[in-house]
């Protein structure tokens, strides 16, 4: 420990309390883990319906926004309609 100590510029007690809490995680039976999520492209979004109150030609107006988020890249898309119809009436 001494020779890392000295070529990479490591204190000696930053290595002792690391290995000493990796000891305690690995006997306690209990180890910190981190599940990457992998959406492959295309695969999923997230697609919802809300209601936004904007000011449209000097009038306050209520449409309907339609919201879509893409797992993979987190991008988003959102564009407001007159209502959540199909069809306009």
């Amino acid at each position: 420990m001494r020779g890392l100590s000295r070529r990479h510029g490591v204190l000696r007690r930053m290595v002792r309390a690391c290995v000493a809490r990796l000891r305690r995680e690995l006997e306690s039976g209990r180890v910190a883990v981190t599940v990457p999520q992998l959406h492959p492209p295309g695969a999923e979004a997230e697609v919802d319906f809300g209601r936004v109150s904007v000011w449209l030609d000097g009038e306050l107006t209520e449409l309907s926004m339609f919201v879509m988020r893409l797992s993979h890249s987190g991008r988003a898309v959102h564009v407001c309609f007159p209502s959540e119809a199909r069809r306009r009436s």
